[in-house]
């Protein structure tokens, strides 16, 4: 799946930027009411790994 994630400076989807701990469990399909996106993002602040959500199998995949 590919998304267009911004046009020039506009962006072109609502993608969610969500911070937590590693250890926290990372949300599927939706969090607090609002569907994640693909190219959503997760940071886990207390390791600095970043992981990007793939809409087509509803993972996190670890993206540095």
């Amino acid at each position: 799946m590919i998304t267009l994630m911004k046009i020039g400076d506009r962006p072109n989807t609502n993608s969610l930027e969500i911070w937590g701990k590693s250890t926290d469990e990372k949300p599927i399909g939706q969090f607090e009411g609002v569907d994640i996106t693909n190219c959503s993002t997760y940071f886990a602040f207390d390791t600095k790994e970043m992981f990007a959500y793939d809409k087509d199998t509803d993972t996190w995949v670890s993206i540095g």
